[in-house]
């Protein structure tokens, strides 16, 4: 169970941010896997324009480390 504290959640375990960089190759594969699912649910439960995120936005790296962060972060606030 969990409970809220003064300093937070207590018992919430949170998955850490991701450092593209550190990343293997295989590892890279594994995250832009689960990346391309969250990816199609967020541009068509907000219908983002291709502009904004293009079809091709996992072979921009600055794409991927920036859907990748705001994923991250949308997984931190719903915890």
């Amino acid at each position: 169970m969990t409970s809220r504290s003064a300093t937070g959640w207590e018992g919430v375990r949170l998955t850490p941010a991701i450092h593209l960089p550190s990343l293997s190759d295989d590892q890279h594969e594994a995250l832009l896997v689960d990346l391309r699912e969250w990816v199609a649910q967020l541009v068509d439960r907000f219908a983002i324009d291709v502009r904004v995120v293009p079809p091709c936005w996992e072979r921009h790296n600055g794409m991927v480390e920036a859907l990748a962060a705001l994923r991250d972060h949308e997984r931190a606030s719903y915890a």
